[in-house]
């Protein structure tokens, strides 16, 4: 996935959580915000764990990804996952701040 693709994925994401967790921005730790780690992603800061977060936006895996929330490697067939990862966390950031500053 390019960049652009990981941004309008993340959009979409940021989207829906305006629209069923207003103020969900202003709960993330940026500085813990890590999308590889299942512990301090977005949906596990925001409700305890990521699978909480997946029951409560009533969303499965590929939808997560669809939303910019994971990046799925079932085949082993993403060879830059780490890099994908550093962007998408970036780009939460980057989604983040937008809204703390609108």
């Amino acid at each position: 996935m390019n960049e652009q693709e990981l941004s309008e994925r993340i959009e979409q994401g940021a989207e829906l959580l305006d629209q069923e967790y207003p103020e969900w921005f202003s709960e993330i730790d940026e500085g813990r915000l890590d999308l590889r780690s299942h512990c301090s992603d977005v949906l596990a800061q925001l409700f305890g764990s990521y699978k909480d977060g997946l029951r409560f936006l009533e969303m499965e895996y590929k939808e997560a990804q669809d939303h910019g929330l994971t990046i799925l490697n079932e085949d082993g067939d993403v060879p830059d996952i780490d890099e994908q990862y550093i962007a998408l966390t970036r780009l939460w950031r980057e989604a983040i701040n937008k809204r703390l500053t609108a």
